[in-house]
């Protein structure tokens, strides 16, 4: 049968066994006032996640998270193809273009060289 809570009320006082964790047990050597720096943590706490069930809000605070990132990633993912997509679109566009611009030169090149060959006046230079 499970536990009964305690329900507290101001001024109520709770025992505090220390575990057997050395980051803890330098946290509360390093405290000037363990009272307020208690009061403190607990404020944090429910400021933080609430005044429910702490472990029960973390637990809920990662799975939201998890699904948080999932969702962002899948964007980034989603963006990062469509930028790569993009990309090529445009290269492939500008190499259309200049293989279009290569052969209208060309071709007006071609124009310019027949129309000299095909020119039949001399240059004064050639009459002497």
């Amino acid at each position: 049968m499970p536990r009964q809570k305690k329900s507290f009320v101001s001024k109520d006082q709770i025992n505090y066994r220390v575990p057997d964790n050395a980051k803890i047990i330098e946290f509360l050597n390093n405290q000037e006032n363990i009272t307020q720096t208690l009061n403190l943590l607990l404020m944090l706490g429910a400021n933080e996640y609430g005044t429910g069930d702490l472990l029960t809000a973390i637990a809920e605070n990662q799975a939201k998270l998890k699904k948080l990132v999932n969702a962002q990633a899948e964007e980034l993912l989603k963006n990062n193809q469509q930028t790569i997509e993009n990309d090529v679109s445009n290269v492939n566009d500008e190499s259309d273009s200049e293989d279009a611009s290569d052969e209208h030169r060309s071709t007006n090149l071609k124009k310019k060289i027949n129309l000299d060959m095909l020119s039949t006046e001399k240059s004064d230079d050639e009459d002497e």
